[in-house]
């Protein structure tokens, strides 16, 4: 059975960490790692794993974690899934899997189909975050590593965003 393997690499940072240093230390943090979880749901019938990342640079250094925010799923209407703004959907005439970034209430742009040497699909963001009784703004850099594998072993496709190139790369557009 072929296994979806979603892996999503957060990098998080505040306002003051906006200068040219800041920005080289986030560049040169990697945005795919190791995956360590396995196939644990169905999506379209696929077996699937997500398997997610957070680079939080507001603690010095910064910390790697297998945590961070809660992502955001749903299941749409026609069948489809979205985490946070990806979707993942199956083209009705080819049966392939295929990958659209969609931000807010806007139209979804196609990145590509799931083939086995994947996709990697990125935007960037800021919310609104209360803590202490105080507000901040949290800017995070979203990067979506997505790879459609024949007969998933866990023992050997740990590597499989750090061993091969994605296919496809998307970088979404900037907020105006």
């Amino acid at each position: 059975m072929q296994t979806l393997i979603l892996q999503i690499a957060i990098k998080q940072w505040d306002k003051s960490q906006r200068s040219p240093e800041h920005i080289a230390s986030r560049a040169a943090a990697p945005d795919c790692f190791i995956v360590v979880n396995k196939p644990e749901f169905l999506i379209l019938d696929k077996q699937c794993l997500i398997d997610q990342h957070t680079i939080d640079f507001i603690h010095s250094p910064a910390v790697i974690n297998q945590c961070g925010r809660a992502l955001k799923k749903a299941m749409l209407a026609d069948g489809s899934v979205k985490l946070d703004r990806f979707i993942i959907a199956k083209n009705s005439k080819s049966n392939e899997l295929t990958l659209s970034y969609q931000k807010d209430k806007e139209a979804p742009l196609e990145i590509g189909s799931l083939p086995n040497c994947g996709v990697k699909a990125q935007y960037h963001w800021r919310h609104r975050v209360e803590k202490d009784n105080q507000i901040f703004w949290l800017y995070e850099e979203v990067t979506l590593n997505a790879v459609l594998i024949d007969d998933f072993d866990k023992n050997t496709h740990t590597n499989v965003f750090l061993d091969s190139q994605a296919q496809t790369i998307f970088i979404a557009p900037e907020d105006a």
